[in-house]
This record gives C-alpha cells, structure tokens and sequence, in this order.
C-alpha cells in the first residue's frame, strides 16, 4: 500500500512522465460514484476516511483460480461470463472466479487497517494540499480506497493465469493496470460499448478488447494517450444474448421511428445532472422534432425506448411522456422490455446518444443522432453522416432516411464498417 500512495503523490504532484502524466488525468476528475455535490465536496476526503477506517473487517482467504473476472457489478456474473464465452470458447467455468469491486475494498486483516491508517496520515497532507487546488475534490477524496483496492487484487494475482477487468470507466484504472503491468499480471480491458471518447480516452492495459467498430477510429485518434501491448475486436458486451437474432432475421419493423432515450430528466431528478445540463435540452428538442412530424404525418408510428433507469419508475416515465405527447398517438415500451432483444422492430432509431444505438448499427439498423455539444464523432468519422447538431437538420434526416429500407441506409451513408458481417450479409 505504501508504493501505491507513493505513486499517487509522485503523479500528482512530480509528474514527469507520459506514464505519471496519463494517470494524474485519469485519477482527478468528476467520478460517476458521485453526484455533483460530493464532486466538488472539500468535506468528503473526511467523511470517506471515517467511513473506510469504521468499515468492518473481512476475513478472505485468497484462491487460486486461472481466471478471474473483476466486475463493477456483483450482479451480472452471468453477462460478464456468456460474454466471454461467446467469443473465446476456451473459457471454462471451472477457472473462474468473478470478482466485484465491492469485495476489493474491504480490508482483509487488522494489520492491513492498521497499516492504511498509519500510511493514510502520513501521506494525507499532501492529498488534502491537493484538495486546495482543483474543483474535482471529491475524486481527492476516493484515493484513499485504491491502496487497499489494488492490495486486495494483487493478492488475488498472485496465482492467476488472467484477468479480465470490465467496468474500466473507473477513476482508478489506469493506476490499477500500472500495477498489474508491474507485477506481469497477463490482463484484458473491455471498454464497453460505451465511446472511448466520453470517458476512456486514456487506458493503460496489457491488451485492450474493444466492443464496437467505431472504437477502433477512436482508438486512433486518441493513440497517443494510450499505454497497451495489444488489442483486439469482439462485440458489444450484451450481444452474446442477442446477435444471433439479427444474423438471420428478417423481419420487417413494427414501428417506424423509435426514440432511444438516455432518460436524462430522471438524472436530473437524482441530481447526477442540472437542469440546465445539454443532454436534458437535447432530448427535449429531438422529442419536439419528432412531435412536429407525427402531427403533419398521422399514420407515422412512433415508439419510447425506456432506458433502464426509466422502466425503475415506469408510471413516472409514461407521465412524462404523456404530457409531451399528448393527443399523439404512440406506444411505449414496457417496464421489462429489452431494447437490444427488440431493434428490427423500431425502424429509424432516434437517440442524443445511447449506447444502444451504435449497438443498432452494429447489427445493421438504422440510426441517427443528435450530437450538439458532445464529442461524437470523431474527426473523419463516416458516422458523421448521421448525425445532426439543430432540429431542422434533424427533421431533414427522419424525412429522407424513414423510407429507406436498412441496407439502402447503411449503403448511401457508407456506414458498412460498423456493422457486424453476417447482419450485413442478411439485409
């Protein structure tokens, strides 16, 4: 634990190095574990020192496994798994062990508490020195978890052939993967299907496996912040559940546009966004653009996608949408409706940005996006021929891509590159 706060101060405060420099971005900045007022809170260094230090101990005896699976989420084992298997069917379950987050930040022994504690006050001052100095405090603050995060994981690499590490959009894992470099832990980053643009635009691994097409042009635009000794291709994380579907079927849609919401008004009811914030005023506007032409075109069917935050409080989204739409005829997804298992059916996909849409692409749909004060795509990107910044832009796409059957659309904005083989070769 020692050497990982040691590093921590030498990045934050020496930093020399591309390796130094590239982790210093990584760890300070806003954390998704957050909301907005934590992030700049002055006082959470203290409360997140109070609250680790009266955690309670966990007595763990490390096993031996050749393989290890480090997830955020201690309930999606079962995806983390299929989805490796799907593309590497030499993986057994047998090797396995999956490992989240939460079990590698607990402390193991008493000497290992004590040890943090006496570590902590000796390197606080200058971590709170930092607190001083940048409005990202409340990352300042979780610090403090990583010695005993990567303590706890290097432990259980002692004796793992591999390490798979999902969930990388963690501050702290680019300082992870330094250590496991330094300890010679053969491991995998999978990025998610989320851009690497938005918030893995630095990674540090041993070898990168990206989940989407368009990654690999991103991948190439941000090289340069990039540490890794190789990479490789595979699919978006879910598709081992619904690939197959779209490699045969050839059904024709039962909706003809479809809005794949990033449920933005339900961030801003848990605060993890303002009000004033561009996603919210997005979704606004391409639901006012979409209601504009269902009125001029009546037999237009038109379907919400849920996001998974909004089938949580399902009758609070059909409020909220019935008060945009209402007197519009239109049909919305059901509290436990999978988007993914469903996207031959929703015809144009409409989106500011959800994942599920590069997902849509990807089995060979069509898709565009509102893309006004985010970075997407990047430069040279074909994708860019989907994608629209005002609500005019936005009416003139619907109105030429509605009637196009899929394969004419992928064809015409030369998107062939994103899309899975075998989903192409079906349309």
């Amino acid at each position: 634990m020692f050497k990982v706060y040691l590093y921590i101060v030498i990045s934050l405060f020496f930093s020399k190095s591309r390796e130094h420099k590239l982790i210093k971005k990584s760890l300070i900045r806003d954390s998704f574990k957050l909301n907005k007022k934590i992030n700049g809170s002055f006082l959470f260094y203290f409360s997140n020192f109070k609250k680790i230090l009266l955690s309670q101990i966990k007595s763990e005896f490390f096993r031996d496994n050749k393989l290890i699976i480090l997830s955020g989420d201690c309930n999606n084992q079962s995806d983390r798994v299929n989805f490796l298997q799907y593309y590497d069917s030499t993986i057994n379950n047998k090797d396995l062990l999956f490992l989240p987050y939460s079990d590698l930040k607990k402390f193991n022994s008493l000497q290992q508490k004590i040890t943090w504690f006496l570590l902590t006050i000796i390197f606080s001052p200058f971590l709170i020195f930092k607190l001083f100095f940048t409005k990202h405090k409340g990352s300042v603050g979780l610090l403090l978890e990583y010695p005993i995060l990567i303590s706890n994981l290097l432990n259980y690499c002692k004796n793992s052939d591999y390490l798979y590490y999902f969930c990388i959009y963690e501050l702290e894992t680019n300082l992870v993967a330094k250590f496991l470099l330094d300890s010679n832990q053969k491991f995998s980053k999978i990025t998610s299907s989320t851009p690497i643009t938005f918030y893995n635009s630095i990674i540090i691994s041993d070898d990168i496996i990206f989940c989407d097409l368009y990654q690999l042009e991103e991948f190439n635009h941000h090289k340069e912040n990039c540490i890794f000794n190789s990479f490789k291709v595979w699919g978006p994380e879910n598709s081992s559940e619904f690939l197959s579907l779209y490699k045969t079927n050839k059904d024709l849609p039962e909706f003809d546009i479809t809005f794949y919401s990033t449920a933005s008004w339900v961030r801003v009811e848990n605060g993890l966004i303002s009000f004033k914030n561009g996603i919210l005023k997005a979704e606004q506007s391409i639901l006012q653009v979409i209601k504009e032409f269902l009125k001029n075109n009546p037999n237009i069917k038109f379907k919400i996608a849920l996001h998974p935050k909004e089938r949580i409080k399902y009758k609070e989204a059909i409020e909220y949408y019935n008060s945009i739409f209402n007197e519009i005829n239109y049909y919305i997804s059901n509290e436990n409706e999978r988007s993914d298992l469903n996207l031959t059916k929703n015809g144009l996909g409409v989106t500011f940005f959800s994942t599920i849409a590069l997902e849509s692409i990807y089995c060979g749909n069509k898709v565009c996006f509102w893309t006004q004060g985010i970075q997407f795509p990047v430069i040279n990107s074909n994708l860019k021929n989907i994608c629209v910044s005002n609500e005019q832009e936005l009416l003139d796409l619907i109105t030429k891509s509605i009637s196009k059957t899929k394969k004419e659309f992928i064809v015409e904005n030369e998107l062939k590159q994103y899309v899975n083989e075998e989903c192409y070769s079906n349309l």
